[in-house]
């Protein structure tokens, strides 16, 4: 009786062994499956940022096999953990890739897009809110004025943040030429009104007069001639830099 106890105890053993062994070499083998396929969706090699997405929901789909099949397997622990990575990103970095290589797949089939994205890396405020104001335009230019008023506002937004009066006068005075385009002129003057507030306050006379001249052209392309105490502010400083411009907002 008890040589049988010890047969069934000595069975069990070997198939539980067996069993934790063929996880083992499964799991190895969907992992070994996705670093390959994971080296085979890098940039440099697929040119395209659609082929690197397509590749890298394939890589996904063997790790997620491998943590929902086989859970206890030692490679499964120790992607887990942290201490195995998925090529050269850790399971939350690799997860993370999705959302980020989705947008750029979509991206290479639109241009704007692309830019836009490029344009929402940029650190200097100014130049941001310009590659966001141009990149609106665009949009509206092909119709899609939702769109180009939804960048439009985030160019806003941007502008709201430059600490120098000349950087930001022009950048406001630009977004607000890109909303005239989109035919929403009431928003362009309000948001001229901003930009001539701000230039009221640059130090430099030249660089006033410009932003002036800059900002009554801007009234012109809007279809609405500033209030009566800005007229004459800009008058006075405005016409040497640019007499067209105040002749046609006199107009």
């Amino acid at each position: 009786m008890k040589n049988r106890f010890l047969l069934i105890i000595s069975l069990i053993t070997i198939a539980l062994i067996t069993s934790c062994s063929t996880s083992n070499e499964k799991a190895n083998s969907l992992y070994a499956e996705a670093i390959h396929i994971m080296q085979s969706a890098n940039i440099n090699k697929t040119k395209s940022y659609s082929k690197t997405y397509e590749l890298y929901k394939k890589a996904y789909k063997k790790i997620d096999l491998i943590l929902s099949k086989y859970p206890k397997a030692d490679i499964a622990v120790e992607i887990i953990s942290g201490r195995l990575k998925i090529e050269k990103f850790t399971l939350s970095e690799f997860q993370g890739l999705e959302c980020l290589l989705k947008t750029w797949a979509e991206a290479g089939q639109d241009p704007f897009l692309c830019a836009l994205l490029v344009a929402k890396t940029i650190e200097y405020a100014s130049y941001k809110s310009s590659a966001l104001a141009d990149i609106a335009g665009k949009y509206a230019e092909t119709g899609q004025k939702e769109k180009a008023t939804q960048i439009l506002s985030q160019a806003l937004e941007t502008a709201k943040t430059i600490e120098d009066a000349n950087d930001k006068s022009r950048a406001l005075a630009d977004i607000a030429g890109e909303y005239a385009k989109a035919g929403q002129k009431e928003k362009a003057n309000q948001i001229l009104s901003q930009a001539l507030e701000t230039a009221k306050t640059i130090g430099d006379a030249d660089d006033k007069s410009r932003a002036l001249a800059d900002i009554a052209g801007k009234y012109a392309n809007a279809g609405k001639k500033p209030n009566k105490e800005a007229m004459v502010h800009m008058h006075g400083i405005v016409y040497e830099a640019n007499p067209m411009a105040i002749m046609k907002i006199w107009e």
